[in-house]
């Protein structure tokens, strides 16, 4: 079963997470959403036990990297599993013929990347998304520290 958690922490939305046999989080790399993350990940910290079967997913929304993968990932103390790239057209046409990019555009890099996630989802290994240690921590780190 999947299930949208959306964009209200409340005690259901915790319930569904501790129930969950994976959860996939989303992030964009912009400075605003990835704090957003990191004090949703200082909440789910709280919860314990959720790290080992969280993935993150980038997706690159901007056509230029604005914010390198490995700053993401050095902010987040966690490796970023999968890319999703940038491509505008494919997602407009997706959106607005209401067919999934990975059946109306298969053979794109968006529809491979995908994929790849379903596969992990549905039983290959899964990549470690466990906090490293703080001193590892750069890139974004001092922008996105709390006072």
């Amino acid at each position: 079963m999947l299930v949208d958690g959306g964009g209200i922490l409340d005690e259901r939305t915790l319930a569904l997470l501790e129930e969950a046999d994976d959860i996939v989080l989303p992030l964009y790399p912009e400075i605003g959403a990835i704090k957003a993350l990191l004090s949703f990940l200082e909440v789910l910290a709280d919860v314990g036990g959720l790290g080992q079967k969280t993935t993150f997913v980038l997706n690159h929304v901007f056509p230029r990297e604005l914010v390198k993968v490995r700053d993401v990932e050095n902010t987040l103390g966690a490796r970023v599993a999968f890319e999703v790239p940038n491509d505008q057209i494919v997602f407009v046409k997706a959106v607005n013929e209401g067919v999934p990019v990975v059946v109306g555009a298969p053979r794109t890099a968006a529809a491979e990347s995908f994929g790849r996630l379903a596969q992990l989802l549905v039983g290959s290994t899964r990549p470690s998304a466990q906090p490293e240690e703080a001193a590892r921590r750069g890139g974004l780190g001092s922008l996105l520290r709390r006072a």
